[in-house]
């Protein structure tokens, strides 16, 4: 609380009142601290202040926004660490109306979405004419990825009570400190095409450059991540989103994550890359049937063969090749080592602060 001592304009007498839409200093008694971004309001009259927000959005990205989003919410001056909570209802600019909720917002969508502040937003309402509620929702690199005018709070019941928080730490400052940023690469191929060797290689190689590199092995996962999962195709889906879901956040806390995983379904893969977003790249570990079951380094494909392991990808159950991955490595014609250094080229290439700036 504060009382109105006076106003000073540039060049000019001090006025003894301001209007709306005038700029002008405003000298406050006592001389209170004046963040960017605070509203000055009369005690009859506050704000509405609130931690999850309705919002009217338009999303103007080229990529679909998805529940546990994080952006920043730019509201005048002052900006504010938020989270989609939950998608009500989307309708598309043809008009067609989806309500009940959804798990994204097409690119040129308009949604009602939730938003979660940790900290907490004052804010007029939106309306039509007035010049409160004008959100807009930016990126790390303070790009404007959709409108979002600010309809009122959100009912904690009308939405999951889960409050998805944001790291103190941007991306863009985790990647000035790593040198690279953040990506996940996404290992496909038959077993015994070599995927967790090359992934290994190509860790160790990438770790000697000073990058902060971590590789989520199929195998490894399934005796911690993963243990309560079967190899049935709702499981094998089910264990291909958890891995997307940890390969995510890794890779929005600055690592460059490699998985080597089967995932012998485009649809799986698809989901993976749904998951992970823009940082996903498809690497398909090329190797045929007879190479990979002349190898057969755990014996898997003569337990199939002998039907003790029904369902296995490539003799009980199809493996649909990547029809245009990312990166293809020829796992059938070069030893592992040079597919290793093949991979480490690419991904330093693509990752490199130096090499790549943001748009």
């Amino acid at each position: 609380p504060a009382r109105v001592a006076g106003f000073r304009v540039w060049n000019a007498p001090a006025p003894v009142a301001a209007m709306a839409g005038q700029s002008v200093a405003v000298v406050l008694t006592p001389d209170v601290v004046v963040e960017r971004g605070d509203m000055i309001y009369g005690p009859d009259a506050p704000p509405m202040r609130a931690a999850r927000l309705r919002a009217r959005l338009f999303w103007l990205h080229a990529e679909a926004l998805r529940v546990g989003d994080a952006y920043t919410l730019r509201l005048g001056p002052a900006e504010y660490p938020v989270s989609v909570a939950a998608i009500d209802a989307v309708q598309a600019v043809e008009g067609d109306v989806r309500p009940g909720g959804a798990e994204e917002v097409p690119p040129d969508g308009f949604a009602d979405v939730t938003l979660h502040a940790p900290q907490g937003v004052l804010f007029d309402p939106f309306e039509p004419g007035a010049l409160g509620g004008r959100g807009v929702l930016v990126d790390a690199w303070q790009r404007v990825l959709g409108a979002a005018p600010l309809l009122g709070p959100a009912a904690l019941g009308a939405t999951p009570a889960v409050f998805p928080g944001t790291s103190a730490v941007l991306p863009r400052d985790r990647a000035r400190a790593n040198g690279h940023y953040g990506a996940v690469f996404w290992m496909t191929g038959l077993s015994g095409a070599g995927k967790s060797t090359i992934a290994r290689q190509t860790e160790a190689l990438l770790f000697a450059r000073g990058m902060q590199v971590a590789v989520l092995d199929g195998d490894a996962l399934r005796t911690r991540l993963t243990s309560d999962l079967g190899f049935s195709e709702a499981d094998r889906t089910e264990n291909i989103r958890r891995t997307a879901a940890v390969a995510r956040l890794m890779a929005d806390h600055g690592l460059v994550v490699i998985t080597a995983l089967i995932s012998p379904t485009r649809a799986q893969r698809a989901m993976a890359r749904t998951i992970v977003g823009e940082a996903y790249h498809e690497v398909y570990v090329r190797a045929d049937l007879a190479t990979c079951e002349a190898r057969d380094p755990k014996g898997l494909y003569a337990a199939a063969r002998a039907g003790r392991l029904p369902g296995f990808t490539g003799i009980g159950a199809p493996y649909e090749a990547p029809a245009e991955a990312d990166i293809v490595l020829d796992a059938a014609d070069q030893p592992a080592e040079a597919s290793a250094a093949h991979l480490a080229r690419v991904i330093e290439a693509r990752v490199r602060l130096s090499r790549r700036t943001p748009t």
